[in-house]
């Protein structure tokens, strides 16, 4: 740093009694990169759910087999079966 340079300081600890001062330039950057980290965190999450509910709709609109579907395929099966019998 030079005489007359303005920075940023992050104020960690302060004592008046003591005249004590403690301050960190990098605990700002530390915090930003926190600040980035919880941010991209909160996306991903975010995203995961959107995603996971994407699933579930789709899941949810997929046609299911009803109990008149399997009797359309038993009463073929049994059809099926008597052909091959009668042959």
């Amino acid at each position: 740093m030079k005489v007359d340079e303005v920075t940023s300081f992050k104020i960690i600890e302060f004592n008046k009694e003591n005249k004590r001062l403690v301050i960190s330039h990098s605990r700002i950057w530390e915090e930003e990169k926190e600040e980035a980290r919880k941010e991209e965190s909160n996306n991903r999450k975010k995203d995961a759910k959107a995603e996971s509910s994407a699933v579930k709709k789709v899941k949810d609109s997929v046609e299911k087999s009803t109990l008149g579907d399997l009797d359309v395929l038993a009463q073929l099966k049994e059809q099926m079966e008597n052909d091959k019998n009668t042959k």
